[in-house]
């Protein structure tokens, strides 16, 4: 009895842990709500820019030919 029950509590809890196994299902849940709250704004699922373009400082011209970079095709 002392060693039957933990055996079965303890493999009811891992059998329980391993339904959602990395939150798999919650992220697509959480996935579908986002893309249907988008579907009803009107909004594309993902912005062409993410990022607001106007916040990205890019190097100059003379920053770039100061680096001296090899492509190898």
């Amino acid at each position: 009895f002392w060693f039957v029950i933990p055996v079965i509590v303890g493999i009811a809890i891992f059998n329980f842990s391993l339904n959602d196994y990395g939150l798999r299902s919650w992220s697509e849940r959480e996935a579908r709500l986002v893309m249907e709250e988008r579907e009803k704004k009107g909004l594309p699922y993902v912005e062409k820019n993410y990022i607001d373009p106007s916040k990205i400082e890019l190097p100059s011209e003379e920053d770039i030919e100061a680096w001296d970079v090899k492509i190898k095709i």
